[in-house]
C-alpha cells in the first residue's frame, strides 16, 4: 500500500460531512432537512471514496475508488437542486429528468468515458479522462447553477435574519466547490484532491451556518457534539502517547536498567497495552470534555448552570421590583447587554411601563403593533426588523424614536400562556450575542421558567392593589354618606324651621314675606340632590341608556341656556353663549345632554359669588363636537382635578352647602362617555373650564 499525503485531505472532509450528517440525523424531520441529508450523505461516498483512492488501499484499485467516488459526484448536483426546491417551497419538476440524467452518467462512468484510468505509478497518482468527461461535467453544472439560482431567490426573500445568512454561506461553500472541481478536467491536476479541497471548504461553511446562524435549529446539540469528538479525539491522542511512552521507552528502559526478563514479551506488552488504554481512557476522558466545555463554551456552559437554577433564585422575589431587579441581571448575563430597559404589564393602566417609573417616562400600549405581533409571533424580533417588515408599519413615532435613542437591539416578551406580562428592550453590544443564534434559546428557556412565577406576583399586587383601593371606595363612600345625610338633614331643617316660623303668631308679617321663597328654594335643591342620587345609583346598578336622535347644536344650547336663567339670576350671575356654527347638528341624546349642561352650570354656580361670570362655547374640529363650560370662580386644587369626577372626591375637604356634592359631575362623566367622548376639567388663569367632546358618528 502506498501512502499518499494528500489523502489527509478527503479524511478530513469526510469526517467533516459526518459530524453534519450525525446533527441532521437529530433535527426535526422535515422536507428540507431531509433532502439535505441525502446531499450531505452523497458528500461523504464522495470523499471516502477519493480518500481510499489518494490511500492506494489493497482493497480494490484506485480505478475502482475513483469510479466509486464519481458515482456519489455525479449524484450531488441532482440532490442539491432537491434540497434547493424544498427550501425554496417549490415543486422539484425536475425529478424524473435528473433521474434519468443520473443513470446515463452512470453508465458513462461504468463505461469509462467519464474517466478511463486512475492508478499509482510509483509514488505518482495519474488520471486520465475519459471522452465523454465534458458531457458529464455539463449535465452536473447545469443542474448546480440551477439550484444555486433558486438558492438565491429563496436567500432574497427569507425574512430569518439568521437563517438568511447562513443562507449566504451555503450559497459560497456551493460555488467554491463548483470552481475546485473544474481541476478535474485537467489530467496535471486532476491528480491532486483540488476538488476535495474545494468541498472541505464547503464542508466548513455549512457547518459554520449551522453552528454560528442556526441554519438547522440544532445548535446546542452540535455544539455538544462537537465537544465530544474533541474530547474523544483528544482523549485517544493521548492515550497513544502515553501507551507508546510507557510500551516502547519506559519499559525497556526499565527492563535494561534492572536486567529485567519477561517472558513472553508479546503477550506481556498487549496485556499492559490493553491496561493502560483503559486506565486512561477512564481516568482522563471526562476531564478532557470538562476542560473543553470550560475553555471552549464557557460562555454557554454557566448560562445554562444559571437557567437551571433560575425556578430557585425567582422564588425568593416577594415583589414585582425584586424579580425585575433579577430578570434585568439575568439577560444582561445571557445577552452581553450594557442597558435594559424594562416595561410590566399594569392592568389600570392598560399600559406597560417602567417599574421604576422614575427611569422612564416612555409607554407601551397595548394597542402598539409591537404587541399585536408578539400575540402572533412568541419570539423575540430585532429592533431593524421594524424598518424592514410591512407587519411593523404601525409603529410609533414614539416607539421608534425610543427604540433608536436608546440604541435598542433586540425586543424580548415574557408570555404566561397567551398573555404578556412584560417587554425587555435591550441594547446590545457590537461583539454581543447577536452573532449567537443559541442565545435566543436561553432566552425563551428562561422565561419559559419564571413566566409563571411574575404572573403569581402581579396577581399578588393586583390583590394587594384592589385590596387597598376597595379600602379607600369604602372610606370615601363613608364620608359620602355622611356628608350627604349632613346636607338633607340641613335643608329638612331650613325647611321645617322657616314653616313653623310662617305659621307663628309671633313672627311680624314682613318677616314672613321671604320665608316661602326661602321654603320653595331649600325644597328644590333638596329634590335637586335627591334627584342626583337616584341617577347615580341607576348608573352603578343597572347602567343607563341612550334615545339618540339628529340634534341642531344651536337649538340644544338655548335652550340649556333658556331653562338655567333663573338660577344665574337668583345670585345674579351672567350667562353666556359662543357658537362657532349655528348650523352644525349631530346625533345625540338632547335630554341627557341638557342634564350634562344642567349639572355643569349648577356647579359653577355654587361656587362663583355674585356678579360671577359662566361662558358656554361650541366648535367642530375633525368630526368631533367639542363643548366647554368656563367659569370665572376659584381654581380646583392641582391634587383634586384627576379625582373630580368621582362621586366621592371633593375639591374642598370643607363641609359644603353644594346640592349633590359632587355627584353632578360623575353622572355628566359618565353621560359623555356613553357617547363616546371624553371630559377634562383645567384651571384657567382665571377661573375653571369644563371642556368635553362628542364624536360625530
Amino acid at each position: 500500500m502506498i501512502t499518499d499525503i494528500t489523502s489527509i485531505v478527503p479524511l478530513l472532509t469526510s469526517i467533516c460531512f459526518f459530524i453534519i450528517f450525525v446533527v441532521l440525523l437529530r433535527t426535526e424531520k422535515n422536507r428540507t432537512n431531509r433532502a439535505l441529508t441525502y446531499y450531505i450523505l452523497a458528500n461523504i461516498v464522495w470523499s471516502f471514496g477519493s480518500f481510499m483512492m489518494h490511500l492506494n488501499s489493497p482493497i480494490f484499485t484506485p480505478l475502482f475508488w475513483n469510479r466509486f467516488m464519481v458515482s456519489a459526484l455525479l449524484l450531488i448536483p441532482m440532490l442539491y437542486y432537491d434540497f434547493a426546491c424544498k427550501y425554496a417551497l417549490k415543486q422539484n419538476k425536475l425529478v424524473i429528468f435528473n433521474t434519468l440524467a443520473y443513470f446515463f452518467l452512470e453508465i458513462l462512468n461504468i463505461s469509462g468515458l467519464i474517466v478511463s484510468q486512475a492508478e499509482f505509478n510509483g509514488n505518482s497518482f495519474i488520471y486520465e479522462p475519459g471522452r465523454l468527461i465534458l458531457v458529464a461535467y455539463g449535465v452536473d453544472y447545469a443542474i448546480m447553477i440551477l439550484s444555486a439560482i433558486t438558492l438565491l431567490l429563496s436567500y432574497r426573500k427569507e425574512e430569518d435574519l439568521f437563517r438568511k445568512i447562513g443562507l449566504k454561506y451555503v450559497i459560497i461553500g456551493s460555488f467554491i466547490l463548483m470552481t475546485g472541481t473544474l481541476a478535474n478536467l485537467s489530467p496535471i491536476l486532476g491528480a491532486y484532491p483540488i476538488d476535495i479541497l474545494s468541498n472541505l471548504i464547503n464542508s466548513l461553511l455549512i457547518l459554520y451556518a449551522i453552528f454560528r446562524f442556526k441554519f438547522i435549529k440544532t445548535r446546542r446539540f452540535a455544539r455538544k457534539l462537537t465537544t465530544y469528538i474533541l474530547a474523544i479525539f483528544l482523549t485517544v491522542v493521548i492515550t497513544v502517547l502515553i501507551t507508546y511512552i510507557s510500551i516502547f521507552i519506559i519499559i525497556p528502559f526499565i527492563e535494561n536498567t534492572f536486567k529485567l526478563s519477561t517472558t513472553n514479551n508479546n503477550l506481556f506488552h498487549m496485556l499492559l497495552f490493553i491496561a493502560i488504554i483503559v486506565v486512561v481512557t477512564t481516568l482522563i476522558y471526562e476531564q478532557v470534555k470538562k476542560n473543553l466545555e470550560k475553555n471552549l463554551f464557557k460562555k454557554h456552559t454557566s448560562i445554562e448552570k444559571s437557567i437551571k437554577s433560575s425556578i430557585e433564585r425567582y422564588l425568593t422575589c416577594d415583589n414585582i421590583n425584586s424579580f425585575a431587579e433579577l430578570f434585568s441581571s439575568d439577560l444582561k448575563f445571557i445577552t452581553g447587554c450594557d442597558c435594559l430597559y424594562l416595561f410590566l404589564y399594569d392592568r389600570l393602566k392598560n399600559l406597560y411601563i417602567d417599574p421604576d417609573i422614575k427611569n422612564s417616562s416612555f409607554q407601551v400600549s397595548t394597542r402598539s403593533m409591537l404587541i399585536e405581533y408578539f400575540k402572533s409571533n412568541n419570539k423575540p424580533i430585532f429592533s431593524s426588523y421594524i424598518d424592514i417588515y410591512p407587519e411593523f408599519t404601525g409603529v410609533t413615532h414614539e416607539e421608534q424614536e425610543f427604540i433608536e435613542n436608546k440604541k435598542i437591539g433586540l425586543i424580548i416578551p415574557l408570555f404566561h400562556k397567551e398573555e404578556i406580562l412584560c417587554l425587555a428592550f435591550l441594547r446590545v453590544k457590537e461583539e454581543s450575542f447577536i452573532e449567537d443564534p443559541e442565545i435566543l434559546d436561553y432566552i425563551n428557556e428562561l422565561t419559559l421558567n419564571i413566566s409563571i412565577i411574575l404572573k403569581n406576583l402581579m396577581l399578588l399586587e393586583n390583590l394587594s392593589q384592589a385590596n387597598k383601593e376597595i379600602s379607600e371606595i369604602k372610606e370615601k363612600r363613608d364620608l359620602f354618606f355622611a356628608k350627604m345625610l349632613h346636607d338633607i338633614r340641613n335643608y329638612i331643617t331650613v325647611i321645617t324651621e322657616a314653616t313653623k316660623l310662617t305659621f307663628s303668631d309671633g313672627v311680624k308679617d314682613s318677616d314672613k314675606k321671604n320665608l316661602p321663597d326661602l321654603i320653595l328654594r331649600q325644597s328644590n335643591e333638596l329634590v335637586l340632590l335627591l334627584n342626583n342620587l337616584m341617577e347615580l345609583s341607576r348608573i352603578e346598578f343597572k347602567g343607563i341608556t341612550l334615545e339618540k336622535r339628529i340634534i341642531n347644536i344651536e337649538t340644544l344650547l338655548e335652550e340649556v341656556l333658556e331653562a338655567n336663567l333663573v338660577r344665574v339670576n337668583d345670585k345674579n350671575i351672567k350667562l353666556n353663549l359662543k357658537i362657532d356654527d349655528d348650523s352644525s347638528s349631530f346625533y345625540a341624546d338632547p335630554l341627557r345632554l341638557k342634564e350634562v349642561f344642567d349639572n355643569l352650570i349648577i356647579n359653577s354656580i355654587n361656587y362663583l359669588k355674585n356678579d360671577g361670570v359662566i361662558e358656554i362655547s361650541y366648535y367642530k374640529s375633525e368630526n368631533k363636537h367639542y363643548f366647554s363650560v368656563k367659569n370665572n370662580g376659584p381654581k380646583i386644587p392641582e391634587n383634586s382635578l384627576e379625582q373630580i369626577f368621582s362621586p366621592f372626591a371633593s375639591s374642598n375637604k370643607k363641609q359644603h352647602t353644594i346640592p349633590g356634592f359632587g355627584i353632578g359631575l360623575s353622572i355628566v362623566e359618565e353621560i359623555v362617555k356613553l357617547h363616546g367622548g371624553e371630559i377634562i376639567a383645567r384651571n384657567l388663569d382665571q377661573g375653571v373650564e369644563f371642556l368635553f367632546y362628542i364624536p360625530s358618528n
